[in-house]
């Protein structure tokens, strides 16, 4: 089994290793994760990987969940963060609550949904030109999801470029 260096979230320095087991998913560095700690549960993000010492190998208590399936850091930020440690001498977990805002950091965190807009109909060039009249916005944004590979995109408050 694999180990899993672990930043859990709250008010202290808490890094502990934990076990990746099967069911876990696919854990990466940058993964938010749900662990054991003490007599509760808390969450966690993902520092690095690693094999487990053989003493220690069947005493790491295991993730309980895999909370988001994609890294919260990219691992290009993970990348700059362990250069930055290395380079001012200071631990990864530092570097890694500078890239994570407060509120992500804090236990009582509720996972958040992911709003996403779907285009279900590519509408008729005749209508989308009376559209461009009307609703000049709207009618981009059509026009964006019609033209674009993927036509479903993360809901925003803005509108793409065109």
């Amino acid at each position: 089994m694999q180990a899993a260096r672990i930043l859990v979230d709250g008010q202290s320095d808490l890094v502990l290793d934990y076990g990746i087991p099967p069911e876990a998913g696919d854990v990466k560095p940058g993964c938010r994760v749900q662990v054991p700690l003490r007599n509760r549960t808390a969450t966690g993000t993902v520092l690095t990987l690693s094999e487990p010492a053989p003493a220690w190998k069947d005493r790491l208590k295991p993730i309980l969940k895999l909370i988001d399936p994609e890294p919260l850091i990219s691992p290009v930020m993970m990348n700059l963060a362990s250069w930055a440690a290395d380079y001012y001498s200071v631990a990864l977990d530092q570097m890694i609550r500078c890239l994570l805002p407060e509120t992500v950091r804090q236990e009582n965190t509720a996972e958040k949904m992911r709003k996403m807009v779907y285009l279900e109909k590519t509408p008729a060039r005749e209508e989308l030109d009376a559209l461009y009249r009307k609703a000049p916005r709207q009618a981009q944004m059509l026009d964006y999801f019609s033209s674009a590979k993927q036509q479903s995109a993360p809901w925003r408050h803005s509108a793409p470029e065109p």
